[in-house]
């Protein structure tokens, strides 16, 4: 049986005790339900929860709010994960980690990451 492993709670306690980065994106004129500031995991940190995640070649690595897809990129680069899968909502982030997946030789050519922008009607 495969495991499966979630980065994006996981990334978004560590960020707020290790990351001094400033927030980036176009959320300025974002509906208020979509106005949260991506901020890159570093490198080191994404390292760090795969590691403590006992990440392998049995794990499907889901990343929520995978911004440029770092996380779900090193999974399978890094760790052997048999597959990940950025879910992300800002089209701009999405395009980009779709590049990084290509630049990293893990894109969905591979059928190793996919990334996608999942899109909502939500209402309050």
């Amino acid at each position: 049986m495969r495991g499966i492993k979630t980065a994006g709670l996981t990334a978004a306690s560590l960020l707020m005790a290790c990351s001094a980065q400033e927030p980036s994106g176009g959320y300025a004129n974002a509906p208020r339900y979509f106005n949260v500031p991506y901020v890159a995991t570093p490198h080191e940190v994404v390292t760090a929860m795969l590691q403590l995640a006992s990440t392998g070649s049995d794990d499907v690595v889901y990343e929520l709010g995978s911004g440029d897809g770092r996380i779900a990129i090193a999974a399978v680069r890094d760790f052997g994960a048999s597959k990940a899968v950025g879910i992300e909502i800002d089209q701009t982030l999405v395009n980009k980690a779709a590049a990084n997946a290509a630049a990293a030789d893990v894109s969905e050519r591979n059928s190793k990451m996919r990334t996608f922008t999942k899109r909502t009607s939500a209402t309050r």
